[in-house]
């Protein structure tokens, strides 16, 4: 059941809705877009990062609930990977907006193991945005199920746990998550105080509604039985039993990892079976591991990122992801838009667009203080390697003010009056030896930090990183 996975989201960008800014849209929440869309049309890229960053984390606590019915489902639909049937969820969205009355959510998860990852996060994520359109969300924590052991994906039976591993890998979990969701709103649950008083009659009744051949479709069973691999009696019925939990909690909505699909589809069934309206089923796609070797992020292949990690693992792990690989990320685990996306692929070097994915899921999971210390711990240990590789030019220490700045304003292709406001914002840096990093904010500081020694590389802006001579031989 509640193993979580995601999707690649190349395969569905063709889905993603964009919102447009209209009447429908509270003015709260335009302000943000509008903001940055227009720092984007101003062309003023060395701002972008750190307004984008501040924006992105904001956006985790916008009030939804002043949405249209449309422009919710947008928020949904564009970060997944399946909704069955789309039409539906406008529907139920446009019934609860009419009435007054939340929908009821349902996500699930098996404790399988004592900590959750990212692979875990989107649908995650979806169920924060729901909370914050004001809907009722129940967290499941499949300690019934766990029991049985979800079938989902299986080459071969998963090992089953004893209540004790079950006990205690449920013990972190609402605190891990809790990075995630506001966890004291949402409703957490553990299904075995249903499913235990479930009798042989009332199961045996249901399955006797649903076809083997529905169940035996999956094209995980039909592999292991071509593979001379068994089914257990419980794995056939695992997707019963997972359908049980919707008729218990009667949801309007259900959000799980792509693996699930089959399981949800079958809870529709299952509560169909029972005289309910089934719920609409919301699946994410899969999240590929941090080695870039297009296998999906799993314990087992230690290619994961943990929400117990260090902030500095988190940064580092977020940092080994290939380029290729940072557009999913963006898109599965921030509140940026694709706009904005787009403007920071197109004006950003890869390695500072990376830099501020690393720097917005670390805040996301460990919060921005700690992601502002492993930030600058990442830079202390790897940026001058990255410096000595990526020096667009030089320039001589004892230029005197007004030449320094003339020589950044050629190297920049920009006016000496762009160049100056930069201190304002900080974007005007010096290297040390040592890799110690110090922001000059006027063009005096700058002459003097620059004469120092011990001063290696001037790097403004996102592109510009200048060697610093010391004297007109080294030239």
């Amino acid at each position: 059941m509640y193993s979580m996975s995601l999707i690649n989201t190349t395969e569905h960008d063709a889905h993603i809705h964009k919102i447009e800014h209209s009447e429908e849209i509270p003015a709260e929440y335009s302000a943000s877009r509008t903001h940055v869309q227009e720092i984007i049309n101003a062309g003023e890229y060395d701002h972008l990062g750190d307004t984008l960053y501040a924006e992105m984390l904001a956006r985790r606590n916008e009030d939804l609930r002043e949405l249209s019915a449309k422009a919710q489902a947008d928020k949904l639909i564009g970060r997944s990977k399946v909704v069955l049937p789309e039409s539906e969820l406008i529907t139920r969205l446009q019934e609860s907006k009419d009435s007054g009355t939340p929908l009821k959510v349902k996500y699930g998860i098996d404790p399988t193991g004592p900590f959750v990852h990212l692979g875990h996060a989107v649908p995650i994520i979806l169920l924060d945005r729901m909370q914050r359109m004001g809907h009722d969300i129940t967290v499941i924590v499949g300690d019934f199920t766990t029991a049985i052991g979800d079938p989902s994906g299986r080459s071969d039976s998963r090992p089953v746990l004893t209540d004790e591993q079950i006990r205690e890998n449920f013990a972190t979990y609402s605190g891990q998550i809790g990075s995630l969701i506001d966890i004291d709103r949402a409703t957490v649950v553990r299904n075995s105080e249903w499913l235990n008083k479930i009798s042989l009659k009332d199961l045996l009744g249901t399955a006797s509604k649903i076809q083997m051949a529905k169940l035996l479709q999956r094209d995980d069973f039909r592999k292991r039985i071509e593979g001379g691999h068994g089914i257990t009696q419980t794995e056939v019925l695992y997707p019963i039993v997972m359908g049980m939990d919707s008729v218990f909690l009667e949801p309007d909505i259900e959000l799980g990892g792509q693996d699930q699909l089959l399981n949800m589809q079958m809870c529709r069934t299952v509560m169909a079976a029972h005289g309910q309206r089934p719920e609409v089923v919301i699946s994410t796609g899969l999240v590929l591991g941090t080695t870039g070797t297009g296998e999906k992020m799993s314990k087992s292949l230690n290619n994961y990122i943990a929400l117990t990690d260090s902030p500095d693992e988190v940064y580092g792990r977020t940092m080994s992801i290939p380029d290729d690989m940072m557009v999913d990320y963006y898109k599965m685990f921030t509140e940026i838009e694709d706009s904005e996306l787009d403007a920071i692929l197109k004006h950003f070097h890869p390695m500072d667009a990376k830099k501020l994915l690393a720097k917005t899921l670390t805040a996301i999971i460990a919060g921005q203080d700690a992601a502002a210390a492993a930030a600058q711990n990442f830079d202390a240990r790897f940026s001058k390697r990255n410096f000595e590789h990526a020096t667009t030019g030089s320039i001589l220490a004892t230029l005197g003010t007004h030449a320094l700045i003339a020589k950044i304003a050629e190297e920049r292709g920009e006016s000496l009056s762009a160049v100056r406001r930069l201190f304002a914002s900080g974007g005007v840096s010096v290297i040390d030896a040592d890799n110690v990093k110090s922001t000059p904010r006027s063009e005096e500081e700058l002459e003097a930090t620059i004469a120092l020694p011990s001063a290696t590389y001037l790097k403004v802006g996102k592109t510009v990183i200048l060697d610093i001579k010391h004297s007109e031989d080294a030239e």
